[in-house]
């Protein structure tokens, strides 16, 4: 795999390949000619981006020619139409290949006389991954690709299952410390507490992608509903707090793998004798603070996908309504029991933040009885009432 961000490769990375006769190893292998539009063409190149996902990811290189040693030689440039053939490449790859694979990418480079169009292929986090047009499972093993066996599909899907517990593990975690009123959370006021997490899935993250050091001066974390806070740098990385009396009300911890917990307590719609979440206004909060984190992770080249998983402490009796409602006795119910830990979401690629949490508010709403978020239209249009 080339070094560097598929978006910032150039001419002078290709023509470096042929000058360092670079060889085609697990994560890099070169073809002389974009695939071709016939059946046989399509199913080659499914089958190469399969096995470099159920492997270790790599970059897959159109328009570079290689030596009787599998060695970069010479670029050949490729004349199609730059844009039309980028779309291509990643059409192809999303009928072609089940389930679909997040994140990939592809590229065309400009060079003398027309392009060299890279397509890279991340490790994922969903596979294993096969080829529709045989129902067949491949994987790159040293330079060339070859079918897996049924014992090595059978642990595939393990170690799949495994990712799943392995979410539902670092959540539990988290909650506990929250109930238990562990560092750094025992300042929190009382109430029922909203419980963030954005987890990224790609497994290319680095363990120490997040340096706290920048939230000590020039960035700024966001929280859920916004307002104020100080910020710090802690064990696990930085974290955003704002106050209210002698206790937290809210705050949002960046772990230093990019992980990401943002919990707010609701305080103000709590003085009645029906107390309740303001339905629409909550998901305006997590909107607003969806795209600014966004923004953050991108920062420091943390990318799509992420499972998002909401959790909800503490809100056995509470009602999930706007003020109108409660105030009428209409709207939705209650909640029916004291800890509501939403399945996860899985968000593939960058989009609004509308867009991407509407599953979670269904999923919110569901709880108390309804089909999905009041707040969408049937086209998925979000109308806030």
């Amino acid at each position: 795999m080339i070094v560097g961000r598929v978006q910032d490769l150039t001419e002078a990375h290709i023509k470096a390949l042929v000058a360092n006769l670079s060889a085609e190893s697990p994560t890099l292998d070169f073809k002389r000619d974009v695939p071709g539009r016939d059946a046989p063409a399509r199913h080659d190149y499914c089958s190469d981006l399969c096995a470099f996902a159920n492997a270790a990811g790599g970059d897959l290189i159109y328009g570079i020619d290689e030596d009787g040693e599998g060695r970069a030689s010479v670029v050949v440039a490729q004349t199609v139409n730059p844009d039309d053939e980028q779309l291509r490449l990643l059409d192809m790859a999303l009928n072609g290949l089940e389930p679909r694979v997040s994140g990939l990418e592809a590229r065309a480079i400009p060079v003398a006389g027309g392009h060299v169009f890279i397509v890279r292929v991340p490790k994922t986090w969903n596979g294993p991954h096969r080829v529709r047009t045989n129902q067949h499972f491949y994987v790159r093993e040293g330079v060339r690709k070859r079918q897996l066996d049924m014992p090595e599909i059978r642990n595939s899907f393990v170690r799949a299952a495994g990712q799943t517990e392995e979410l539902e593990r670092f959540r539990a975690h988290r909650v506990a410390k929250i109930l238990t009123t562990q560092p750094p959370m025992e300042k929190l006021v009382p109430g029922p507490i909203a419980v963030f997490h954005i987890v990224p899935l790609a497994p290319t993250v680095d363990r120490a992608a997040v340096d706290p050091r920048a939230f000590y001066v020039e960035r700024r974390l966001p929280t859920i509903g916004g307002g104020g806070g100080y910020s710090r740098i802690n064990l696990d990385g930085a974290m955003r707090t704002e106050s209210e009396g002698k206790g937290i009300t809210k705050y949002t911890q960046i772990f230093r793998d990019g992980r990401v917990e943002a919990a707010m307590v609701f305080t103000s719609h709590l003085d009645t004798k029906n107390p309740y979440i303001p339905s629409t206004a909550f998901e305006n909060w997590l909107i607003g603070f969806y795209g600014p984190m966004m923004n953050e992770l991108a920062h420091f080249k943390i990318d799509p996908p992420f499972a998002l998983l909401l959790s909800l402490l503490g809100v056995h009796g509470v009602r999930f309504a706007n003020r109108g409602e409660q105030e009428s006795g209409d709207g939705p119910s209650l909640f029916d029991r004291n800890e509501v830990l939403l399945p996860d979401v899985v968000v593939e690629e960058a989009t609004g933040a509308e867009v991407a949490l509407r599953p979670v508010f269904d999923l919110l709403w569901q709880c108390v009885g309804y089909p999905g978020s009041l707040n969408y239209d049937k086209n998925g249009k979000r109308e806030t009432r």
